[in-house]
């Protein structure tokens, strides 16, 4: 350790800091200290602890990433930059608190696979924060920050095998958001101390005398039920706190495997093991690196007692985690344990709305797994209340993909079976299947294998999109005697793509398929101005309702339902044999062949007169509620809905053409941009055929 390179980052970030206040009214720097300490105290390296005095001082002050970098090198700098970007949720216009907060935990996530020692300092500034909440002055933003660390960071802090800090976040966050349940569970844990400590007392001498004849050299101690596990316990059990709190429990600490299974079978003797209630995390550990062994026993005074063993290295890693690696260099590669941690980095890849990801998020940060095994033997670990379908998937994307039905323990089960521990799962697979069933997504329960099935639909719906699209321009640079090659080597219409913010020629076919961008655009650019049609213009004007027509009088005049213009839209008038002139938008694709000397000029008046029927085509969350939304928001506009069509689609949303009445087009800019904000809203666009 070197305490001078450590010096010097202390003195750089107090005199960085110099003359800033926290909301307690101390010196700003007394926050970097103690992360510091909390750092210091999980045993962290050098550079960790440096990193967290100065973790603040890039947000907060006038050093650069280059100033660091150069007094304390690199890998610093890294880990202060990764924690300043965490700090810095980019407040977009029209994204609500929900989506703000997707977006800050997908940063996290991979800062976090960058270098898994910016979560650790994060985490530590979030626990100094929480220690220091009630000097806050918003008790919205107590509330939120609360919850956030009861919902993320201690979940988190669990899955990274921190046990310690995760208690201590969770009474934190608990004792904020529910101060009555908090005070009185403490108050009563407060009442029961002393006979609790006599029952305990009385059992661990009990065991360490049977440990001392048995030659076995081991710690003994009582473990202690912290609050919010406590809460959690009585709400989920619908029970008392007698019933919770009276559970006693014991860990023993040796000195290594084998005498931790020496232990579990000398327990077993003096009490009776109840039946079920064994469980061995060293031969199977927890996807987070957990190893213990648990036991729970009736004891001669008909008492439950729960007994944990492990080996002091098992406890080290059980109290410190991840942070353990660093500590004790036991030879255990911190990204080998935590592929879970790519795994939600894979799955996040995958669109998730912004609600729908938090929540898909808190089911992969739990710790209730069930373990299960291949054929061959190989462990898999999922979420407790994983199907057979979420195993498929787990084995791979293809054999999920192609699954067709299932076996377990050698028995023919439905897709739907949720696994048990132990069970071996047999996969049954047909490569010539057409792929999952719609109904899969209700049916899978894991996050991870859901995004696949949706991945699996949204492939299939691009390439049938991007086909058709084809089909479509094929036929229209046909017209023109065009060949789809031009797409490839017109500079021009690169440009145009390019602007629109279109990446190559299948994302331009699939939009086309899907009826949101014109293919007259595509024509016009390729076919230069030269093309277009000369618009007449004489003195005569006839003014009809909003629209006013230049060269002609006394005729019947219709807005086209092809292309729907409304005031505000660029427009031509084409005369026709039974409707008069009928109003298009410029560059509708129902013009482009009509003959140049059809055309007349057209133009919207001032008056604002009528309101006109245009068309939404909405994707949406398949929900109960989910279109009340909308139609709220549009009340709120005072937008009249004229018509409305839904149908489902193979991914599981709702795909909705809905024909509003605006006056405008900048009413309906505003009201496309409200549908928008509506958190279960996907897409919206405005349809045309031209």
């Amino acid at each position: 350790f070197d305490e001078d390179l450590f010096r010097k980052a202390y003195e750089f970030a107090y005199n960085s800091h110099r003359g800033q206040k926290r909301d307690d009214e101390k010196d700003y720097f007394t926050h970097p200290y103690a992360v510091t300490e909390i750092l210091t105290s999980l045993k962290l390296d050098e550079t960790t602890l440096i990193a967290g005095l100065l973790h603040d001082t890039l947000e907060d002050t006038d050093i650069t990433y280059k100033d660091i970098e150069s007094e304390f090198g690199k890998e610093v700098a890294e880990i202060v930059e990764g924690v300043t970007k965490l700090e810095k949720v980019d407040s977009l216009n029209g994204m609500d608190k929900v989506e703000l907060q997707a977006g800050y935990i997908r940063k996290m996530f991979f800062a976090m696979a960058k270098d898994l020692r910016v979560i650790l300092v994060k985490l530590a500034d979030r626990l100094h924060n929480m220690r220091t909440i009630e000097y806050r002055l918003s008790s919205e933003s107590r509330a939120r920050t609360a919850r956030e660390t009861l919902d993320i960071y201690a979940p988190l802090a669990h899955r990274l095998g921190m046990f310690n800090m995760k208690a201590e976040l969770e009474d934190l966050g608990f004792k904020e958001l529910h101060t009555y349940a908090y005070r009185e569970i403490k108050e009563k844990v407060r009442e029961k101390l002393e006979q609790r400590q006599k029952t305990i007392g009385y059992y661990k001498g009990e065991l360490e005398k049977e440990l001392e004849r048995q030659g076995i050299e081991a710690e003994v101690y009582g473990r202690v039920k912290h609050f919010y596990s406590i809460y959690i316990k009585m709400k989920k059990k619908h029970r008392e706190f007698d019933e919770i709190y009276d559970l006693i429990a014991l860990r023993v600490i040796v000195e290594d495997v084998n005498a931790c299974y020496g232990v579990l079978g000398i327990v077993h003797s003096i009490w009776k093991p109840i039946t079920g209630r064994f469980k061995d995390y060293i031969a199977v550990p927890k996807s987070n690196g957990y190893r213990s062994l648990h036991t729970t026993v009736v004891t001669d005074k008909g008492e439950r007692l729960e007994i944990q063993i492990r080996s002091r290295q098992m406890h080290q890693e059980a109290e410190f985690g991840l942070a353990a690696h660093w500590a004790y260099k036991s030879g255990i590669s911190p990204e080998k344990e935590l592929k879970w941690l790519r795994q939600i980095i894979d799955w996040q890849k995958e669109y998730l709305a912004g609600r729908d990801y938090l929540g898909g998020l808190k089911k992969e940060l739990e710790l209730d797994e069930v373990f299960v095994f291949t054929p061959r033997g190989e462990l898999k670990h999922l979420p407790k209340g994983s199907t057979v379908i979420d195993f498929a998937y787990a084995i791979h994307t293809d054999v999920g993909n192609h699954c067709v039905g299932g076996k377990i323990n050698r028995k023919l089960v439905p897709l739907t079976r949720k696994l048990q521990d132990g069970d071996v799962v047999e996969i049954i697979v047909d490569k010539n299947s057409k792929g999952p069933s719609k109904d899969w997504l209700s049916l899978a329960y894991s996050p991870r294998t859901r995004a696949k099935i949706k991945r699996f639909f949204r492939e299939a719906e691009k390439e049938k999109l991007i086909k058709d699209g084809r089909d479509i321009l094929r036929r229209e640079l046909k017209q023109y005697h065009l060949t789809f090659k031009i797409l490839e080597t017109d500079e021009g219409l690169k440009k145009l793509l390019e602007g629109d913010g279109i990446k190559d020629i299948d994302d331009l076919c699939s939009r086309i398929g899907r009826g949101t961008y014109p293919v007259n655009k595509i024509i016009n650019a390729l076919t230069k101005k030269e093309n277009e049609p000369q618009i007449k213009s004489v003195e005569l004007r006839e003014e009809k309702g909003d629209v006013i027509v230049d060269g002609l009088k006394g005729i019947a005049i219709s807005i086209a339902k092809c292309c729907y213009p409304v005031p505000g839209d660029d427009i031509v008038g084409i005369v026709t044999k039974t409707k008069g002139i009928s109003v298009h938008r410029k560059g509708c694709v129902n013009t482009l062949h009509v003959s140049k000397d059809r055309f007349v000029n057209v133009r919207w008046s001032n008056a604002g007169i009528s309101r006109y029927t245009t068309r939404l085509h909405i994707e949406m969350e398949n929900k109960g509620d989910a279109l009340a939304g909308v139609v709220n928001r549009l009340n709120e506009k005072k937008i009249p809905i004229i018509g409305m069509n839904m149908k489902p689609t193979p991914l599981g949303t709702i795909s909705i053409s809905i024909d509003l009445g605006v006056k405008d087009s900048k009413e309906l800019k505003e009201a496309v941009q409200s549908i928008k904000k509506d958190e279960n809203v996907l897409d919206v666009n405005r349809i045309r055929r031209g």
